[in-house]
């Protein structure tokens, strides 16, 4: 058996003997990173999108053309995507890897008088 054929088999013995699959991720030789807690967003049925510097006329969504610079790792909510022309929920659906809703919105405060 030539060396890549039997490292490749020993990969997948590995994987498939393993109890619990990437349990030793702090110890993984290869350097990995392991993401928790992924987000799928997905974009609404009829939802019109475009890629640009700035936000573009005639489209639900602009996104930055370096958006693909974001598809892995932890953004923040300070880190700006692109623009939206309307209600956010309405253009877009996000889940968690359960398939549940991933947004919490939060709550109006009220406004009280001060007399």
């Amino acid at each position: 058996m030539c060396e890549s054929l039997a490292l490749a088999f020993e990969g997948l013995q590995r994987y498939a003997l393993a109890e619990r699959v990437l349990a030793n991720e702090e110890e993984a030789e290869w350097g990995m990173e392991i993401l928790r807690d992924p987000i799928r967003l997905e974009l609404r049925d009829g939802v019109t999108l475009a890629y640009d510097e700035e936000p573009l006329f005639g489209h639900d969504i602009t996104l930055r053309s370096d958006i693909e610079h974001h598809n892995f790792g932890v953004v923040t909510f300070q880190t700006s995507l692109g623009w939206v022309k309307d209600d956010p929920q309405a253009l877009f659906r996000a889940t968690d890897a359960f398939g549940r809703c991933a947004v919490s919105v939060p709550r109006a405060k009220a406004v009280h008088d001060h007399h």
